[in-house]
Order: C-alpha cells, then structure tokens, then sequence
C-alpha cells in the first residue's frame, strides 16, 4: 500500500515537473482539471481582440527592441525535439501534407491571448490574423470551451507548436517579435508547417554552410525525411517560412549560412508569397484560384 502511494506521488511530481512552464486559460473557462492547475501560473486570458484591432493595419510593435540582436524567429534555446522554433513540446513527428492530424478542424483555430500584450501589439497580431483570414480560409476565432486550442503568450523569444497538437498549446512572441513576418512566421507553425530549409528537397536549391553555424543549430538547417516534413508545393526559397541568408547563429555572422544554387536572395520579405498562400489554401482544402 506505501509502496503505491509512493508511486503515485512519484507520478505527480514527474507530470508537474514537465508541465509546470505551460499556461492554459480561455476567454470562457471551462472547469476541466488540468486547467485548474494550469491556472495557478501566471498567465491571465485577456479580451479576444475585436474587429477594430482586425482592421487597424499595425504591422509592428514599434517600440519593441530584439534581445542581443537576434533574427526575431531565431531566438532559440536548443533544437532538442524541435520542429518549430524554441518549442519544447514538438517532436516534429507531424507534417503538413502526411498527417491530417496536424489540421485544426473546420480550419478553425480557437485561440486566447494574454493580457501581457500592449495595445500596439495587440492590434499587429490582429492584422496578421486578418491577412490569413483574406488569403485562406482559416479562421481565428475566440476560445469558447473548445478542448484544442491556441494560446499566445508573450514569452521568451518567438516560438510556436507546429499544428494541433491537443489540448492548449503555446506560441510566444516575446520582446522584438511582434512584426508582421514574425507573426506570420509563427502562425504557419502553428497552422502546420515547419522551416522551409527543413524539406527534404533542399539540397536542390540551397548550400547550407554548416561550417559557419554553431553546432547545437545545426538542427535548425538540415533536411529531413519525407515522412518527417511538409512537402505541399513547390520549394521556396522566398517563403515566410524560410531563413535568410545570414543568422545570429553563425560563427562569423558577416559571412552566409544559406547560399541559393540560382543566385537569388534567400528569405522572405514582410509578408507571404503565393506559394505560401497556396499552401496554407491546399493543406486545409480552401477554395484557391
């Protein structure tokens, strides 16, 4: 009998241990107990944002600074298990186009936001909202009392869980990260798709430099397989999803990390390019044309 109690506690403690950094709240709570607990954190669920803060137009927090001078989606820990970026919870088991499993039903994603956000900020993730809303037909919408959905929370660094993965889940945009590309960025994690370097065509179009990247961001850059990968469309080397051609990861950050075979520049711009909006319409069935 002392031996199972033990083991029980042992069990609890374990769970919390690995569970104690998350934060859960909804813009109507529901009552579940996993959610109790995920309460106690300081994480408070501020008002969905409204159709003003969607048609405001912010692309940017102007008065954000990025920390050390960081790409804002390269503000990373470690590449342990990640798929996204600085997610600690994707083994990078899902992909977009294998695994229906990583699509939000009804191409809907039910999200709360912290109240951590400034006005400003509040109003430049709305209009990135906006544009996934003109350009597909995914749709952001208020948490109710859905069981999977979206958190964001204004954490260290830019991150996000790449797709639905069950229950809340997380995306950061933390001090720099709120832009209109970041954003975009991080959202197309959440969506379902992973880093574009990371499809297992690059070779076809990029060198990567490895030499000049620091060994535990090597993850960051290497392809993987096709069961491990969106592969929908064609290879971008221009997309909201891929690097540019220098990072804060490298050992000599004047010299490229990322040289394109055809000679164009690597990395996007502020926004989405058509393939990425092909995509995003063909992973989740949308009308496209």
């Amino acid at each position: 009998m002392a031996f199972g109690i033990c083991k029980s506690l042992l069990l609890v403690a374990v769970s919390l241990t690995l569970t104690s950094w998350m934060y859960s709240a909804g813009a109507n709570p529901v009552t579940s107990e996993n959610e109790k607990h995920l309460r106690d954190d300081p994480f408070q669920a501020g008002h969905p944002l409204t159709e003003e803060e969607f048609q405001s137009g912010v692309t940017e927090n102007k008065g954000a600074t990025l920390e050390n001078g960081l790409q804002p989606w390269k503000h990373q820990e470690n590449g342990t298990g990640l798929s996204g970026c600085n997610n600690p919870h994707d083994t990078g088991k899902k992909n977009a186009n294998k695994n229906a499993d990583v699509r939000w039903p009804g191409a809907q994603i039910p999200y709360v936001i912290s109240t951590a956000f400034l006005a400003e900020e509040r109003r430049a993730i709305a209009s990135a909202m906006a544009i996934y809303h003109g350009k597909t037909c995914i749709r952001f919408v208020p948490r109710s009392s859905q069981r999977d959905y979206l958190i964001i929370i204004k954490s260290s660094g830019c991150w996000a869980q790449k797709g639905r993965v069950g229950g809340a889940q997380q995306m950061s945009l933390g001090n720099g990260c709120v832009y209109q590309s970041v954003i975009l960025h991080e959202f197309m994690h959440a969506v379902g798709f992973d880093h574009e370097q990371n499809r297992p065509d690059q070779a076809r179009y990029i060198t990567v430099n490895f030499t000049n990247i620091l060994p535990q961001h090597h993850w960051l850059f290497v392809s993987k397989p096709r069961d491990a990968v969106n592969t929908i469309g064609n290879y971008d080397i221009k997309s909201i999803m891929h690097y540019g051609a220098y990072a804060s990861d490298s050992v000599t950050p004047s010299l490229p990390t990322i040289v394109a075979k055809n000679g164009q520049k690597v990395g996007s711009g502020d926004g989405f390019t058509w393939m990425d909006i092909y995509k995003l319409n063909r992973l989740y069935g949308c009308p496209f044309g």
